[in-house]
């Protein structure tokens, strides 16, 4: 197969992104189980937690109001006069979450057998419900993460003479962030043995590791003749389905122990030919540092920047 099909072929065959921006696989696994139901609803945004809690209780409500109605209704529940008895279903459905609950107010009360059935059972699995919605939300709550902001955009820059990938981290809160740490691969799509498949290459950076995340860090990967990069031509990126994988090691001081999280940029969408950083750092008066957080991640053109990225000549030893 020569260049030029292969190029075709690559651009139908462009897959989805493995990673999404906000760091969580983009997959679908078919198997469903407990812990997987329990991760989904721990990572979901606040908003839908807490509507899924609240319908979850009004159907779990509407369900026992009908099992009301099925063992008797109006008359095996005690407390009804005859304005409630015209609107029975709402008297039901407020008695039943008054039960579900466990307020019981006491307006209304079973008074026959079955009624008291469907209550006490109620009431367990109300108690089973506000157990489980508890939980979630103090495991959400207390959940630690690594709030590190990335760069919307990574960019092809020049660098030492010769050419780079950069993108830029940054701690966007107080807290202490020590012992950072990243590691850049990049993931192919290639054919091989006639079938596509999805290629890994480590990407090294001039600096993998730094004592604390004080101020935004810009993370290099500079491109010789080792890199994967070397020789790649824009017309190729543009027409190739090339995903940068980051994943950021940190130990914070908060929540005393070692966290990870990861980013992804994929396609010329994400990653920018011949861009810069715009320096968001300046010194006052005063000497102290100030740092333009509104600036961080913005890019500006690369004047004369190349069609093809060739060999560095002055960096050729990389951490």
């Amino acid at each position: 197969m020569d260049k030029q099909r292969l190029k075709i072929n690559l651009k139908h065959a462009r897959p989805i992104r493995l990673l999404r921006r906000d760091g969580e696989l983009n997959l679908h696994k078919d198997s469903l189980n407990s812990f997987r139901v329990f991760n989904m609803l721990i990572k979901m945004s606040w908003q839908r937690l807490f509507f899924y809690a609240f319908v979850g209780h009004l159907v779990f409500n509407l369900l026992f109001t009908m099992m009301y109605w099925a063992v008797g209704g109006v008359d095996c529940l005690g407390g009804f006069d005859e304005g409630a008895k015209k609107h029975w279903f709402l008297e039901i459905f407020f008695f039943s979450t008054q039960t579900f609950t466990t307020v019981g107010y006491g307006h209304i009360h079973p008074t026959c057998l079955g009624t008291n059935w469907v209550a006490s059972f109620e009431s367990f699995v109300g108690w089973l419900f506000f157990s489980v919605v508890t939980g979630l939300f103090y495991t959400k709550f207390t959940q630690p993460r690594v709030e590190v902001a990335l760069s919307p955009k990574a960019v092809f820059d020049n660098f030492m003479g010769g050419y780079a990938f950069k993108f830029m981290l940054a701690n966007e809160y107080e807290n202490k962030l020590v012992d950072v740490e990243v590691t850049l691969d990049l993931i192919k799509l290639e054919i091989v043995e006639g079938r596509y498949k999805k290629r890994f290459y480590n990407l090294p950076v001039m600096r993998s590791k730094i004592p604390f995340l004080s101020v935004p860090w810009t993370v290099v990967h500079p491109i010789d003749a080792k890199s994967p990069l070397w020789g790649l031509s824009q017309e190729d990126f543009n027409t190739s389905s090339m995903e940068f994988f980051i994943q950021v090691k940190v130990f914070d001081e908060a929540h005393r122990q070692v966290l990870f999280k990861e980013f992804s940029y994929f396609g010329v969408e994400e990653v920018l030919w011949g861009a810069k950083f715009v320096n968001i750092q300046r010194y006052t008066e005063t000497g102290e540092l100030k740092i333009s957080m509104n600036r961080f991640g913005k890019t500006t053109k690369v004047q004369d920047f190349p069609e093809r990225l060739l060999p560095m000549n002055t960096v050729n030893n990389v951490n």
